[in-house]
């Protein structure tokens, strides 16, 4: 009886680990990640970055940035690399919002009218594109960020922040400069706090 109990136990182990790997996050051989950020009526970092199963991450600033690094600018792609565990958090991000099931397309830079899609919208805001492959699966979605007003369109803002957190974009967008016009925020500010003129 006791010899049972014991094959019992042991079972029970082996079907706890399994249940265990099964719930951690399969990387295949074909993973690759792909963020890109377009350009905006504003100084909008614009690049495209890309992450394989590896953990390998290249970052490519575009349009025509100034840099502003420590010494010469250095060759696109810059390079850097994220943990399995950091690419397996990213996929979890991916499945809780169901990716897959995702429409492809989440308002238009040039579409100035609201819908049910997009409740809320602004003009000259930049656009995020997202794409992952994985085990023979692919799918990409684009979504303009002046499109608001519902949660997946939040979900997916969230989901394309994790990612430049993850992989820490900040450390490469930071040595460049994107021109722009300024915004008309700016310009408020810097009539409101100009000096005022005192009559003669």
């Amino acid at each position: 009886m006791r010899f049972l109990w014991i094959i019992i136990f042991i079972v029970g182990l082996m079907a706890g680990s399994v249940s265990t790997a099964c719930g951690q996050e399969k990387i295949h051989y074909d993973l690759q990640i792909t963020l890109e950020r377009t350009a905006c009526f504003g100084p909008c970092p614009y690049y495209s970055l890309t992450i394989n199963f590896d953990g390998a991450v290249k970052f490519t600033p575009l349009g025509k940035p100034g840099y502003c690094g420590k010494g010469d600018a250095p060759k696109p792609p810059l390079e850097g690399s994220i943990t399995q565990d950091q690419l397996r958090t990213l996929l979890a991000e991916f499945d809780k919002i169901k990716f897959y099931s995702l429409r492809k397309q989440y308002g238009s830079a040039g579409k100035s009218m609201t819908s049910g899609i997009c409740p809320e919208y602004w003009s000259d805001s930049p656009t995020a594109t997202v794409s992952i492959r994985n085990n023979g699966k692919h799918k990409t979605v684009n979504h303009y960020l002046g499109c608001e007003g519902t949660k997946i369109l939040d979900d997916l803002g969230a989901l394309e922040d994790k990612i430049d957190e993850i992989v820490d974009s900040k450390k490469w967008t930071s040595q460049y400069a994107w021109g722009g016009v300024p915004s008309i925020t700016n310009v408020q500010l810097k009539v409101e706090s100009s000096p005022a003129i005192k009559p003669q």
